[in-house]
């Protein structure tokens, strides 16, 4: 099954209840990208730091935390057991370029190695996005 993917946002609603994961970030991106992939009938996923991959209907709890080089290995390695259970073959992951924003590298570097980990065919798209 192909998945569109895109990373979590820094900015949040802050709620006291749980919400989709798609109505918690602020994000025009995530909103693109899932409209993209509502459009064209594909599985829609979030990478988040601290869920790893969320659907759009998972509800998830206000939280602020941003993925660290240190952690990759350990969150790849549940993203991978994660594309497995939901029986993804391909994910096109959205992001904008790393030299806009560094802190996306492990991020980026967490889906790449999941993928491999899980033997799931990774296209990066390198977008121009303004979040």
């Amino acid at each position: 099954m192909l998945a569109y993917c895109t990373y979590c946002s820094a900015e949040k609603k802050e709620t006291e209840t749980p919400i989709p994961a798609v109505e918690c970030y602020i994000s025009a991106r995530i909103e693109t990208v899932f409209s993209l992939a509502q459009e064209r009938g594909i599985k829609f996923l979030i990478l988040s730091g601290s869920y790893g991959l969320l659907e759009a209907t998972d509800k998830i709890n206000f939280y602020d935390h941003l993925l660290l080089e240190h952690e990759v290995e350990g969150k790849a390695l549940f993203v991978s057991t994660q594309l497995k259970e939901k029986k993804i073959s391909k994910i096109t992951f959205y992001t904008n370029a790393t030299i806009r924003d560094q802190n996306l590298k492990p991020y980026i570097r967490c889906i790449k190695m999941a993928c491999t980990q899980a033997a799931v065919t990774l296209e990066l798209k390198i977008c121009s996005f303004e979040d």
